[in-house]
């Protein structure tokens, strides 16, 4: 078995790697759709280093070298695994360098996304998930594991996402691995490792066309193997054996995906290390949101925190502060010396610095499913360049109605008729109703909605949709002309798409249905089956043969917006009945006219389809099941509107459910409603009053059949019979005494003037009236009928003569007019099917049948003849069906006889069975003869019913004695006693009474819905004898002669049919009160569902949560005021303790004095030594390739001996040049230490600087710089700067000030200097002669403010009074790198700072000047500024007593 399946193995690598080769050779497109591109020659653009140098032994020189040398890349194939995942296809790889572009490895990967998915193209990416983390010893709390499990499973599943890792069998790699593994059993999700080429074991054996990997566990920290659950690999060749190396392809690869797919891109960190930061960095800069998994460890705590402490008021952390974020970093990274640990802290804060782009995910603090939401609130509201489209189509996959709402609401001008109708047609396709109804509430319109066939290329459907010169054609089903009208109506390509791509799923069963009905209803058109007129036919045959949707294409540009609103909800509705989708059904049904017979309609397809063999199967069960609930359920909705319809206007209501629906070949409701079964329907009190009226004609004072029966047979005395309508005839005619009485008044004629109507034409209308109502056809048919009976059962019990006598003669013409009748309903008026699914036609037609037997067979004439008196009286239980009493009693009686069917089936088995066991046992020498078979039939048949013959057989049997069955001729006749015992016992006691217990159960069942059935049974008979001839047979002959002639005058066109238009305006009105009912259905219904007591308790249970939250915070908050109190109370006692020394000293105030300014000398001299001995530039000068000269910290000071100093002269050639803004070369003739000439070149310092008397240079009081001359600075000595701090309190994101360490927190405005790109404060070069307060106020507003002259006073107001707020806050030396020995820069920090946000709240910053961006910033300790910022930030805390 082991050798078949390597050999098995072996054969399928062969064929994959034949197809691989022949990828190379024939060339494959790597588009969606193009093939401008060889493999091969995508393959030859990629290039790879030597064999890669260690990244600990190797120099800086060799690993410079190694990456300057490169070649054409050499290095892919596909990749195969070991024998455990023999089912996985080949995984293709490449191998790339850091310069290769990244619009090249997308290529590569589309290519063999393209060859995986043959002719079909494969699916977009509308999401991709780049998973970071630790790739060396990796360890999750299985809550956690399991959390993350569940969230990336349901985020891929949920989309046509590209999943990006590392790639290595190691780590949070490997965890992903495994996570995709699962998906990958049910769909292609492409997996992509992007690995470091050096850390991979076996490089030399990849460097082959195929590799097969090693097993995976590798226990070497340094080197890794592939992981085998991904699907594609690209190794990144950085010259260097050192993890980390694929980081800077690997962003531009899924920024090259994000631009070519429009698709977010999110990186998920999980636990890491330095790497993992930096991946997270890459990925924050291009500007792909992340999502933090906090509680993994490392980094991604590290990250978590530092979120936690720039922005969230409320996390797993009792405090936040940057000591706890150093002691983490220090604990979690205890390998890394400092100041890669203080790297990492700053790393740590720039990726975070963007709220909108972190996206924390604690399991602790939320659902453990919640890390997809996590992803989903990522994509919304951290993906900037994302579109709204790819955004909502997320937030359907994830099935967050409420982000699409706020989307939708923010949206503004964004929101189009193209998106909102590209997403409908998505969450259709997905089944989303919610999201279909957000969309139409937001404006998506139905009639002009739009389909998309780009990714349809290799549908011939789609191209035959396309392209309008296939409009019309291959369609015999249906006119040419209105199949253009149709396909004229965007919508109809809409619904077309929708039937088409249901119908290409496995699982569908519309496929299965077209193909069983096409011939049926006549569908020709193979490219296009799934038109919205041929689907519609299919679906109206199963509604009826004659049911038939009828549409007006041809006059759609006439109609109205609402009218084409209407006719497209229609479509839609017809579309997800059809698909069985109930809740999107519901919603288009609330949108279209006619709600009534559209529900019932929707009830009949969906109670067909159910028991339609399209659905056969026990894999369809639950789908059967399903539609027969649903159409119970649009049964409710119908039923629902009509109840609430009758309750308004009886009247109207009766008027609504006669008028004729022309889409419905003109049937009314009652009509659909009994085509479509709906027996609670037709047993409304509403349908039963419309069904009397139309059943008696309008006739009143008829309240017996004899007495309808007399006045049938005596025509005058129907006048005096009274009719419904009399009183309203007789209101209208005083009506119109009163209004001409009236005129003739006015004109002076004879009063009482009337126009009355002449009795005999009164008359004459009513005996029309009376004939053409149903109930008096009924009568004088069943009286007709019971006449046949008597006459034909004297004519058979009569003895049969040679010549046929009277009353055969008569006999012979009733029964011709009966058989032409026959005819005539089953030709005409009804399909063949459905004439002989009534019991009673069947009933007709086997009476007719034998007649005609009998009356050919004049012989055998008696026997026959007594047959059809049986089924003639039999068929007299037809006209009890009006009876409320024995109408049921029959429908009950019909579902009986199924039962007894069942026991004769059961039964049959011990009949026969016994009979044949005891006729071979008491007579096993007897010949077979007739009367053997009637011993085996008859006998046991009525010893069911106690009748044994045991006298009878003993004596056949020739048995002798005094007991039975003893001494008979045969030995084995004894037996027959106790098998007859167990025979009785069974079909007599157990089978007898089981027939009972059915016959119980039958009237249980029927009796619930027995008045239903009686009340569709009488529509059925209302029907018959709506279209019946008025003359009874045998004269019925006479009418059918005259319905002959009219028929064929109608079809020379010699005669006209007279049809009755309703009034437009009637017709109006009672469509307007159909719909106003079914809304005001529709608002009972809601407030039903939302009263429920599951919905209040859903309600409470989320009150508690609000307000456990809310209790959580307030906890949270007092525990910071107590910590502050706490803190403020120890500060206090020790100001009271020193205060308390300082009174009992017996010194003088001057002494005093002098000792403490002596003190603060002391101190400020000594703060600058230490600072002197801390600081010294970056070895290279900025904006140059000038090295420093090299000086150790502590020989900073002037005041250290240094011999050999000896500093680089330099000054930048823009300085050099002499611009206005600088000093002359020669410094000698510069009064420093002084003002002059508007320049302030005086130190912040207490003593003066030094000046050279030789050269005139000044000397820097703050120590050696490694360098002399000016520099970028244009001024020898003092460089004055001004540095505005604007402040204000920083408040978290539910608007609470944000307190860290028992203090509030400020934060300020910041800029992000495009000369270097570090954050820095707002600030510039004093101008000469420019004040300083003027000076702080342009460099705030050049820098933060851009456009100010252009704003409008309104706008410039805030500004302008927050400048009045400043204060002066120190002014220090700066460190800054652009200072040399003979030049630097001093700089003087006013702070401006909002305390209520008055002015701020109002400012809209605008980076300007040399400034590339400008933001609010938290004021902390940890943060990284330029030069000096930190310390200017640090007085400024102080300033407030706030926290830094």
């Amino acid at each position: 078995m082991d050798q078949r399946r390597s050999t098995m193995r072996s054969r399928r690598e062969e064929i994959q790697m034949t197809a691989y080769n022949s990828h190379l050779e024939i060339g494959v497109g790597y588009g969606e759709t193009k093939r401008d591109m060889d493999y091969s020659d995508l393959l030859s653009r990629f290039h790879q280093h030597p064999e890669p140098v260690s990244s600990n032994k190797a120099s800086a020189e060799d690993k410079q070298r190694a990456q300057s040398i490169m070649e054409r890349s050499t290095t892919h194939g596909l990749l195969s695994f070991d024998a455990n995942n023999r089912n996985k296809e080949l995984a293709p790889y490449v191998r790339v360098s850091l310069k290769d572009d990244a619009q090249d490895v997308l290529k590569f990967v589309q290519a063999n996304l393209y060859r995986h998915f043959g002719n079909r193209n494969y699916p977009a990416p509308s999401l991709i998930l780049s998973v970071t983390g630790g790739a060396q010893s990796f360890d999750l709390p299985p809550r956690l594991r399991d959390a993350i499990k569940r969230g990336l499973t349901k985020a891929v599943a949920s989309t046509d996402a590209w999943v990006v890792t590392g790639g290595t069998h190691s780590g949070v790699m490997q965890l992903t691995g495994s996570i995709m593994s699962d998906l990958l059993r049910d769909r292609f999700v492409p997996v992509v490792g992007v690995i470091t080429w050096g850390i991979l074991k076996d490089r030399k054996e990849m460097e082959q066309p195929q590799y097969r990997a090693k097993p995976y566990v590798v226990q070497d920290q340094m080197f890794k193997c592939p992981d085998h659950n991904h699907n594609m690999f690209v190794f990144v060749d950085s010259g260097i054996d050192d993890f980390g190396g694929e980081i800077e392809v690997r962003a531009q690869f899924e920024q090259a995906a994000r631009v070519e797919y429009n698709a977010p891109t999110i990186t998920i960190v999980i636990q890491g290390g330095p790497g993992t930061m930096k991946t997270a960095m890459e990925s924050v800069r291009a500007g792909n949101p992340i999502v933090v998994v906090d509680g993994s460890g490392l980094a991604a705590d590290v990250l978590a925190y530092a979120y936690q402490f720039l922005h969230s008021g409320n996390s797993r952390h009792r405090s936040h502060t940057v000591q706890e974020l150093k002691a983490i970093i220090a604990t979690q990274f205890a390998h890394l010396p400092g100041d890669k640990q203080v790297d990492l802290m700053h790393q740590a804060f720039e990726c975070v610095r963007q709220p909108d782009l972190v996206y924390v995910f604690n399991a602790q603090d939320s659902n453990s499913d919640a890390i997809d939401e996590t992803i989903l609130n990522a994509i919304f509201y951290g993906s900037r360049d994302v579109d709204l489209t790819k955004k909502l189509e997320q937030a359907m996959n994830f099935d967050r109605l409420d982000i699409a709402s706020r989307v939708l609401r923010q949206g503004g001008a964004k929101v189009n008729s193209t998106m909102l109708n590209h997403n409908f047609i998505m969450a259709m396709k997905k089944n989303k109703p919610d999201f279909v109804g957000l969309y139409l509430e937001h404006g998506a319109s139905l009639a002009t909605v739009k389909v998309e066939h780009a990714n349809d290329v290799n549908n011939p459907s789609a191209s035959s949709i396309e392209n309008p010169a296939n409009f019309g054609k291959g369609s015999r089903g249906t006119p040419s002309s209105e199949m253009e009208s149709a396909d004229a109506v965007p919508c109809t390509h809409a619904v077309e798409e929708l039937y088409r791509s249901h119908a290409s799923r496995d699982d569908s069963h519309v496929s299965v249905l077209v193909k069983l009905l096409r011939k049926k209803v006549n569908l020709s058109d193979t490219k296009r089956k799934y038109r919205v007129l041929n689907m519609e036919k299919v679906l109206g045959a199963l509604v009826d043969r004659n049911f038939d949707i009828k549409r007006d294409f041809q006059a759609w540009d006439t109609k109205s917006k609402a009218e084409q609103e209407v006719v497209a909800s229609h479509m839609f509705l017809m579309y997800a009945i059809c698909v069985n989708k109930y809740r999107m059904a519901e919603m288009f049904w609330q949108r279209t006219d006619q709600s009534i017979s559209n529900a019932l309609i929707a009830s009949k397809i969906l109670r067909t389809l159910g028991e339609h063999k399209a659905l056969s199967g026990s894999h369809m069960a639950d789908e059967r099941a399903k539609m027969l609930h649903n159409s119970e359920k649009f049964e409710q909705l119908a039923v629902g509107v009509l109840s609430e319809c009758y309750s308004t206007d009886t009247t109207k209501t009766a008027q609504m459910l006669s008028e004729p629906i022309a889409m419905f070949r003109g049937k009314n409701a009652v009509r659909v409603a009994y085509d479509s079964n709906c027996l609670r329907f037709l047993s409304h009190p509403a349908v039963q009053a419309v069904v009397n009226r139309d059943w008696y004609g309008s006739l009143k004072g008829i309240s017996s059949w004899y007495f309808a029966l007399v006045a049938i047979f005596l025509p005058f005395l129907i006048p005096f019979v009274k009719f419904a309508d009399d009183d309203a005839a007789v209101q209208e005619q005083e009506r119109t005494d009163i209004q001409l009485y009236i005129k003739s008044v006015e004109e002076g004629g004879p009063a009482g003037a009337r126009a009355n109507v002449p009795w005999w034409r009164r008359a004459i209308s009513k005996i029309s009236r009376f004939y053409n109502a149903p109930y008096p056809r009924f009568v004088i048919d069943c009286v007709m009928h019971l006449a046949l009976c008597c006459v034909f059962s004297i004519m058979t019990m009569d003895r049969f003569e040679d010549e046929l006598s009277v009353f055969e003669i008569i006999v012979a013409i009733w029964f011709l007019s009966l058989i032409v009748e026959e005819l005539r309903q089953s030709n005409f008026l009804l399909e063949a099917k459905e004439y002989w699914e009534d019991v009673w036609n069947r009933l007709d037609v086997f009476l007719l049948t034998l007649y005609v037997i009998g009356f050919i067979l004049r012989v055998h004439a008696k026997t026959v003849y007594s047959f059809v008196a049986v089924c003639l009286w039999l068929r007299l239980m037809r006209y009890y069906a009006v009876s409320p009493n024995l109408g049921p009693k029959l429908i009950m009686m019909g579902r009986m006889i199924r039962d007894v069917l069942v026991f004769v089936f059961l039964v049959i088995v011990f009949y026969f069975g016994f009979g044949v066991m005891s006729q071979a046992l008491l007579y096993p020498d007897r010949r077979l003869d007739d009367e053997t078979f009637e011993n085996v039939i008859f006998r046991p048949y009525f010893q069911i019913y106690g009748e044994l013959f045991l006298e009878d057989i003993s004596v056949e049997a020739n048995c002798v004695g005094d007991g039975l069955f003893r001494s008979c001729g045969g030995t084995s006749a004894w037996m027959v006693l106790p098998l007859l015992a167990l025979y009785i016992l069974v079909t007599n006691i157990l089978l007898v009474n089981l027939l009972i217990a059915m016959f119980s159960d039958t009237y249980a069942r029927v009796q619930s819905e027995a008045v239903a059935l009686w009340h569709k049974q009488n529509y059925n008979l209302y029907l018959e004898y709506k279209e019946r001839p008025l003359l009874p047979a045998p004269l019925i002959l006479i009418q059918h002669v005259y319905m002959l002639i009219t028929f064929i005058l109608q079809l020379c066109k010699c005669g006209g049919k007279q049809e009755d238009h309703t009034h437009e305006a009637d017709l109006d009105d009672l469509r307007i009160f159909q719909e106003t009912n079914t809304d005001k259905f529709l608002d009972e219904l809601h407030k039903e569902k939302t009263g429920t007591l599951e919905n209040r308790v859903s309600k409470q249970l989320a009150l508690i949560r609000d307000l456990h939250n809310r209790n959580e915070m307030l906890q949270e908050q007092l525990t910071h005021s107590q910590l502050a109190a706490d803190r403020n109370f120890h500060t206090l006692r020790t100001d009271i303790a020193v205060l308390s020394a300082l009174q009992q000293e017996s010194i003088s105030e001057a002494d005093s004095m002098h000792r403490l300014d002596s003190n603060s000398m002391a101190l400020v001299a000594s703060r600058q030594k230490n600072e002197a001995s801390r600081w010294f530039p970056d070895p290279v000068y900025p904006g140059s390739k000038m090295q420093r000269f090299a000086v150790a910290p502590e020989q900073v000071d002037w005041s250290m001996s240094l011999p050999g100093y000896n500093p680089i002269e330099y000054t930048h050639p823009s300085v050099a040049k002499g611009p206005e803004w600088a000093d002359p070369a020669d410094p000698r003739a510069i009064n420093f230490n002084a003002v002059a000439n508007g320049v302030d070149r005086r130190s912040c310092y207490q003593t003066k600087f030094w000046v050279d008397t030789e050269t005139g240079r000044p000397r820097n009081p703050h120590g050696r710089t490694g360098m002399t001359g000016r520099g970028l600075l244009g001024k020898w000595g003092v460089n004055w700067a001004a540095d505005p701090v604007v402040t204000r309190w920083r408040r978290a994101a539910n608007g609470t000030l944000l307190e860290r360490d028992g203090r509030k927190v400020l934060e300020f405005i910041a800029i992000e200097r495009s000369d270097n790109g570090g954050w820095a404060i707002p600030g510039g070069f004093r101008d000469r002669g420019e004040k300083m307060d003027t000076a702080v106020a342009r460099e705030l507003i050049e820098e933060t403010m851009d456009g100010f002259d252009e704003m409008s006073p309104q706008d410039q107001q805030p500004i302008k009074e927050l400048l009045t707020q400043g204060q002066m806050v120190a002014t220090i030396y700066s460190h800054d790198n652009r200072n040399t020995d003979n030049a630097w820069i001093e700089t003087v920090c006013v702070n401006f700072h909002d305390d209520e946000n008055r002015y701020t709240s109002k400012i809209q910053l605008r980076a300007g000047s040399d400034a590339r961006n400008c933001q609010w910033m938290m004021v902390h300790s940890g943060i990284k500024v330029f030069a000096s910022h930190h310390r200017l930030l640090k007085l400024v805390a102080q300033k407030h007593n706030a926290y830094f």
